[in-house]
């Protein structure tokens, strides 16, 4: 009898068949935009990064926010200052801070306002004073 070759994989060979990283050149480039939410309670980042998406889907659509790669950063949420920082894509920064200016409710119909403070290409400038 012929010994029989066996279709599994071992994982040396899905180790060697991984992807490499993109080069610097293709990568999408991106931008964090720092913005403090004005409103009469504090909210906390859950309420505020669900509700903002939801408001960046309808102006946006699904696709166009996939496209955009948007970001709502979790661990940079301020929440005493109520800041919070954002990352997208260089092509859909202006239309983002554009659908921030628009949002005037968070949660559970809370008033609010949304003020774009800095847009920077690099967490460290997104924090410097103005």
């Amino acid at each position: 009898m012929a010994n029989k070759t066996s279709n599994k994989t071992t994982k040396t060979q899905i180790e060697d068949t991984k992807l490499k990283p993109l080069q610097p050149t293709l990568r999408q480039k991106k931008r964090f935009i720092r913005a403090v939410i004005s409103s009469k309670n504090k909210l906390d980042f859950k309420t505020i990064s669900e509700n903002l998406i939801e408001e960046i889907i309808s102006y946006m659509g699904t696709v166009e926010m996939g496209k955009a790669g948007v970001w709502v950063l979790r661990d940079k949420f301020d929440f005493d200052k109520q800041e919070i920082i954002l990352k997208c894509s260089t092509k859909s920064s202006e239309k983002l801070i554009g659908i921030l200016s628009l949002v005037l409710f968070l949660g559970n119909n809370n008033p609010c306002k949304i003020d774009v403070k800095r847009v920077s290409g690099t967490l460290k400038g997104v924090y410097k004073d103005e």
